[in-house]
């Protein structure tokens, strides 16, 4: 099949769209990245190194190398790479996990929802930035990095499928991962714990500042476990508070450009009040970066960097409403549509007028009630409890409000009353 994609690709342009778009899902079902036909990975190298692009190759596997670029670079190699199954297969990821460049964990159901940065923003640039050049000159993550870069994939999403308690039960997988996890922290000169099991891995992470972010430990979860068992303070898969209540994280780049004021209003608009405005300061931002949205704050599919969060707006929906059926696959988490209209609309009048290149992601927001308190305990602890009986004081408004519009509803035979 590979002869045959080789011999039409050189025509591939002068297909229609519809066939090319056909032709590359049959015979590229895992829409994997091959190197364009004659480019060798020394020479893709090469050119990462003539255009000045900081790039750190990862260990490769079975599916050929793996090579971890800047976000502003990843247009760059465009012309280097195809979906066409014609050359050197290869994957590229990159810190905010822009478009081509995402992963999604092979113990994960492989679809659009699933698909991640291969790690948080902050690890990646930090990888990318103490790259050094490795034996075949080309540019390698640091020891250290080297061992915890596969440490993490090895406990949260790649050798997560077995319990390593048992090595009887174990799968080729997950004894290459001891095995080599063995070999890199000696050459890191990394003290592995005595009993290598996900959870004393974990430990070791999270001391090195490796562990991911909450939001992301809970997805991680469903196709790792041992989550579950080892973070019962999130609550993994359950809902513990109703809906209404949702965290917004407005980035740098829109306060930059002075549209607090307008994401305000348009929360506002769509049913959400504003109970508490943070702004953070820059340890705020940095501590807040780190811990949620999965430590991704980077470009993604957008062609400008929003930045950091830079304010939070922790905000109460009297009148939530359920993700209709058609968009429940894409927003499976979400408990409130309106946090996905607000997000959008606030998104909209942030780039409008803007062109195509300068256009940026200035607003996140928290998927669930749970999540939302999550937020308030990891940056205003002192106010939840103040937060919770305001809420609970604006429901019991809001219910006495309907109840007494209830009972002057008219009726066939004029307004009804009824007794208080």
């Amino acid at each position: 099949m590979n002869a045959i994609a080789r011999f039409i690709y050189p025509f591939a342009n002068y297909l229609p769209k519809r066939a090319r778009s056909f032709l590359v899902r049959r015979w590229n079902p895992a829409n994997r990245q091959f190197l364009v036909p004659g480019l060798s990975f020394a020479h893709f190298i090469e050119h990462l190194d003539a255009r000045a692009i900081a790039y750190a190759v990862l260990e490769g596997n079975a599916n050929g190398p793996e090579v971890l670029i800047s976000d502003w670079a990843s247009d760059l190699v465009q012309p280097q790479t195809t979906r066409w199954p014609v050359g050197l297969p290869i994957r590229l990821y990159t810190p905010s996990g822009r478009p081509g460049t995402a992963y999604i964990s092979p113990l994960a159901k492989q679809c659009g929802s699933n698909r991640i940065a291969l790690f948080p923003n902050h690890l990646a640039n930090g990888i990318l930035d103490r790259a050094q050049a490795g034996t075949g000159q080309a540019k390698v993550p640091s020891a250290r990095d080297a061992f915890f870069a596969r440490a993490y994939r090895a406990a949260y999403l790649e050798g997560a499928c077995c319990s390593w308690s048992d090595p009887k039960s174990q799968c080729a997988t997950c004894v290459d991962h001891q095995r080599v996890l063995k070999q890199l922290a000696a050459e890191a000169d990394v003290a592995l714990p005595r009993k290598l099991t996900h959870e004393s891995l974990d430990q070791l992470l999270g001391a090195h500042g490796w562990r991911p972010a909450g939001d992301l430990i809970e997805k991680a979860a469903e196709w790792a476990p041992w989550l579950h068992r080892a973070f019962p303070e999130l609550q993994i898969g359950q809902r513990i508070e109703g809906p209404g209540v949702a965290a917004f994280f407005i980035r740098e780049h829109a306060l930059t450009n002075n549209l607090k004021g307008t994401i305000l209003a348009t929360l506002e608009e769509h049913g959400f009040d504003p109970l508490l405005v943070l702004d953070l300061e820059e340890h705020e931002r940095a501590m807040v970066g780190r811990e949620f949205r999965g430590g991704n704050w980077g470009q993604g599919p957008w062609n400008v960097d929003g930045g950091r969060p830079g304010c939070i707006v922790i905000t109460l929906n009297r009148n939530p409403l359920p993700v209709p059926p058609e968009q429940k696959r894409r927003m499976r988490e979400c408990d409130d549509w309106q946090i996905i209209c607000a997000k959008e609309e606030a998104r909209k009048r942030m780039i409008g007028g803007l062109e195509r290149r300068a256009q940026y992601n200035g607003l996140h927001a928290t998927d669930t009630s749970d999540q939302a308190w999550r937020v308030v305990r990891m940056v205003a602890p002192d106010q939840e409890r103040a937060l919770r009986r305001r809420i609970n004081q604006i429901r019991r408004a809001a219910e006495a409000a309907q109840l007494a519009a209830a009972s002057l509803q008219p009726s066939e035979h004029g307004t009804r009353l009824t007794a208080a």
